[in-house]
């Protein structure tokens, strides 16, 4: 027994990555990283007039059975910084839970949290979670993409995802939800669940919090502009905006997100760009 045990923790692989972001000439400076495992970050990119662009970078590309990721980025006053991903990332077939875990802690002008899409292979036993806590006078801008069945749906196996976003340590909304089929066939096919779309994405937008509401018009203009074109809908509480979208396209999903974030920086007086990453 102690062998066996010994063998399956060295299939593990756990990553770690930890960064801090200052302030400094075109939006901000990498400072302290502290990284162990698969998890890397790439050098500081400045493809905006006032935004610092960083990939984190996990060169297996997916995770297996037993693997777990820590990101925590931490973004200091005045800075503004945008973090993604180079590809996807995958959850494969697993006989033990795969965890990915992110903290964003910020305090600069803006944080914008854009990884690429994470794919959901049947049988994967997923657990993703992301937690958020912003200072009083930032904004931030987040998304999260899920394929499931690497867009065929899933028959088996078990996924949670888990989102809090808090101002100053106050929690401003917490969502959870968790599908294991085949028990769970059921929501995935429900007009009240997914309706059998197997795409789902999520953005969420928080102003500064002594800035007048802007995001009440914001969400007309998604309704008039992006929804049309997709399944979703779009939620405004106080000085939160929430988009929410269903299809069978990977690419459908993400274009409409993008139309999504551009408004919002539009709205916000930043510069619309799209990073380079994501056409490679």
């Amino acid at each position: 027994m102690s062998e066996q045990c010994t063998n399956h923790d060295l299939r593990r692989w756990p990553g770690r990555l930890s960064l801090e972001i200052a302030p400094g000439p075109g939006g901000g400076l990498l400072g302290r990283t502290e990284k162990s495992g698969p998890l890397s970050i790439s050098r500081p990119f400045y493809p905006a007039r006032d935004t610092l662009e960083l990939y984190v970078l996990h060169p297996p590309g997916g995770l297996v059975q037993g693997d777990s990721l820590n990101i925590e980025i931490n973004v200091k006053k005045k800075a503004r910084a945008l973090l993604t991903t180079p590809s996807a990332q995958k959850l494969y077939k697993a006989g033990a839970e795969q965890r990915q875990n992110v903290i964003l802690n910020s305090q600069g002008d803006l944080l914008e949290w854009l990884p690429q899409e994470t794919i959901i292979f049947d049988g994967a036993d997923g657990y993703l979670a992301l937690s958020a806590d912003i200072g009083p006078m930032s904004r931030c801008i987040g998304w999260d993409i899920l394929a499931l069945g690497a867009g065929k749906g899933l028959t088996g196996g078990r996924l949670v995802q888990e989102i809090r976003l808090k101002r100053s340590g106050r929690l401003l909304w917490r969502e959870r939800w968790s599908i294991s089929p085949p028990d769970g066939s059921r929501w995935l096919r429900s007009r009240f669940g997914l309706d059998g779309q197997t795409v789902m994405g999520i953005l969420w937008a928080l102003g500064r919090e002594d800035e007048s509401n802007p995001l009440p018009p914001l969400g007309e203009k998604i309704m008039t502009q992006v929804l049309p074109r997709i399944r979703g809908g779009v939620t405004v509480r106080t000085g939160l905006l929430l988009v929410r979208l269903l299809s069978c396209s990977t690419e459908l999903t993400r274009h409409c997100l993008e139309n999504v974030w551009g408004l919002i920086r539009q709205n916000w007086g930043g510069e619309i760009y799209r990073p380079r990453i994501w056409s490679t």
